[in-house]
């Protein structure tokens, strides 16, 4: 089994805007040449949140990072249901963009998806990023549970969610350098694709597959990750036969913004690292 790393240190710099794109019902983010890398952002979250780790890839890779439906630019997208059916927009739409196998990077909800791809479609994928992530929404640790989160949200809406949980995210909560970008990224997400989401999760379980998982994996997190707990990193790398595991000293769940020339650095070493079988 792969060693264990265990990594420091890094400084935040300022986030570059790309050209936004639109495709179907959504939009992305698109810049580079070389094989494509595909970033798929998490809950709350939008493709601008990897600005930063586009301009770092886009003279290595052809790096593209998508809005979920509902999310980001793509506000007024219907959010699916499940993580199914993310999983199945994201190849859909990579294949109108003639994108056929990729690199795939993948954080927190996005990582639910990641993985769902790669199990639904593994000859698409060259190598696997999971990132903040788990193999299920069943997580004790987490701050509250999806019950909870869907409850506050019916109750008082997204702004005062993200209010809450948005903090949580970061070591130093709202002092974080990137927790004003964070926040103000939520603006375009409507209630009813928020509780879809949260419910997505929710009842998505594939615990008992990800050893189907044949695609090198690299297995990212934050030690203080009150999202997604260091306890859910483990058990992927334990259970994902091809996988590699760094936890991130000093960091909670958005290790690329926390430590970005760090993350850019682990995840460039896996993916131009030793080739895919």
């Amino acid at each position: 089994m792969p060693v264990i790393c265990f990594v420091s240190d890094s400084v935040i710099t300022e986030l570059h805007q790309t050209l936004v794109r639109n495709v179907g019902e959504t939009t992305y983010y698109r810049s580079g040449k070389g094989r494509p890398l595909v970033l798929l952002h998490g809950f709350l979250g939008g493709a601008a949140y990897w600005n930063r780790l586009i301009q770092e890839y886009s003279g290595l890779f052809d790096v593209i990072a998508l809005d979920l439906p509902g999310f980001g630019e793509a506000g007024e997208a219907k959010t699916p249901d499940t993580i199914a059916g993310f999983s199945e927009f994201i190849v859909t739409i990579l294949s109108q963009l003639s994108v056929d196998r990729f690199y795939l990077v993948g954080h927190s909800m996005g990582g639910a998806i990641a993985q769902q791809v790669a199990i639904d479609y593994p000859d698409k994928i060259h190598k696997l990023v999971l990132y903040g992530t788990s193999s299920s929404g069943i997580l004790p640790e987490r701050f509250e549970n999806f019950d909870e989160s869907i409850r506050r949200l019916e109750l008082h809406g997204v702004n005062a969610h993200a209010d809450r949980v948005v903090p949580t995210w970061f070591v130093h909560g709202t002092e974080s350098p990137s927790y004003s970008m964070c926040r103000s990224a939520v603006g375009g997400l409507q209630v009813n694709n928020a509780i879809a989401a949260q419910q997505a999760i929710a009842k998505w379980d594939v615990t008992d597959r990800i050893r189907e998982i044949v695609a090198p994996t690299l297995v990212v997190g934050g030690d203080q990750d009150r999202s997604c707990s260091p306890r859910e990193a483990y058990k992927l790398w334990d259970n994902i036969p091809n996988s590699s595991l760094f936890i991130v000293p000093g960091c909670a769940h958005t290790v690329h913004l926390e430590k970005p020339e760090l993350f850019a650095e682990i995840v460039r070493q896996f993916l131009l690292g030793s080739p895919e079988p």
